[in-house]
């Protein structure tokens, strides 16, 4: 390796390394390992992390002003991160849901179908023993919507499941469509393959990790132990 002077710019690394050390972790070891031997194997529910959305939601509330005309945004920065948030909200509401119901690892009929490690899919129509087979093995997806304009990559049973759990929110999304943005997809599944842990003294438990761009610690973090379980050190 070798120092370069050329800046890094966003969205030009393909992910981030953590190591991460929880003290004081309360909880049964053996039952902390089988989780995080599941979340190796499994993946994690996708979630945006909270900071996403600002303090006390404040990111999404302002970008729901911003889209109604109550407020008024200059800064493009703050602008596309008060409309991003609303996208990431309610892109959580139907991962909350699929969580909820058990689906978030399964394929829909209709399912917009992600390729893993890419930004790539497809609808499938119908979930065969095939599909099944590569989503076992991580390597496809489940996906939701980050809402915009463009048609809706699901169809069927998987488009109507995202209408319905989206149904209070329809003036929304047509003022997301109105104001410009493109719908895009995002896996509703995060793998960490390389996900490694150990255990020190006085119960800390030290994780390495390694996360595509877009992804959270805190979605694997919320997994392993509940926020008031342990303290979490960067």
């Amino acid at each position: 390796f070798g120092r370069n002077s050329a800046k890094l710019r966003r969205g030009a690394h393909n992910g981030n390394a953590f190591i991460i050390t929880l003290r004081n972790v309360e909880g049964n070891r053996d039952t902390i390992d089988q989780r995080l031997s599941q979340i190796k194997l499994n993946g994690v529910p996708n979630y945006f992390g909270e900071q996403r959305f600002g303090h006390g939601g404040r990111n999404v509330s302002n970008g729901v002003a911003l889209l109604k005309g109550d407020i008024k945004v200059k800064d493009r920065h703050k602008r596309s991160l008060y409309l991003s948030a609303v996208r990431s909200y309610l892109f959580n509401l139907i991962l909350s849901a699929r969580v909820a119901d058990g689906s978030w690892q399964q394929l829909l009929p209709g399912e917009a179908v992600m390729l893993s490690g890419t930004n790539s899919h497809f609808s499938a129509d119908v979930v065969d023993d095939e599909l099944n087979r590569r989503l076992a093995e991580g390597d496809i997806h489940p996906s939701a919507p980050l809402w915009g304009r463009g048609r809706a990559a699901s169809i069927s049973a998987a488009f109507e499941y995202e209408q319905r759990v989206l149904a209070p929110y329809q003036d929304i999304l047509k003022k997301m469509e109105h104001i410009g943005l493109d719908q895009s997809r995002r896996s509703l599944r995060l793998s960490v393959p390389g996900l490694s842990w150990v255990w020190e003294a006085d119960n800390r438990l030290v994780l390495r990790f390694e996360l595509p761009v877009g992804a959270f610690a805190t979605s694997l973090l919320r997994e392993v132990v509940s926020p008031s379980a342990a303290t979490i050190l960067y």
